[in-house]
């Protein structure tokens, strides 16, 4: 992203430089940047253009809830087998390609709301 410092910049040096490629350098971006900005003469939050394509709907925000609980109450429970549970509940509703999306999850929220963690292959120094 180019910075309104640097696009100040580019506008000064354009008639200064004899080479384009020596106009993006000296502003610190490149070439390629520089041709944009300098073909629509205009600054970078102007350029700036909504997201204009559709997101995907949340295929677990039904049955996340169940999932919670059983996490909470099978504190030692993978992801898969907690997938595959799932799929056995909704049959034909989830593919193994949500598989990864799932165990991110799972993961985000042992992290946050699981059991703590026991720490391994720290050396205490005794004073």
């Amino acid at each position: 992203m180019l910075t309104k410092k640097q696009f100040e910049r580019l506008l000064s040096m354009k008639h200064k430089k004899q080479f384009f490629y020596q106009l993006a350098d000296s502003a610190g971006i490149s070439p390629k940047t520089a041709r944009k900005y300098l073909k629509h003469n205009k600054p970078p939050s102007q350029l700036k253009t909504n997201q204009t394509w559709s997101t995907h709907q949340d295929a677990f925000a039904e049955i996340w809830p169940q999932a919670v609980k059983f996490l909470e109450n099978n504190t030692g429970i993978e992801a898969k087998a907690l997938f595959e549970y799932i799929q056995s509940q909704y049959p034909g509703r989830f593919n193994i390609k949500q598989l990864r999306t799932f165990q991110r999850r799972v993961q985000d929220w042992k992290a946050i709301y699981g059991p703590a963690q026991e720490v391994s292959g720290v050396k205490h120094i005794s004073p």
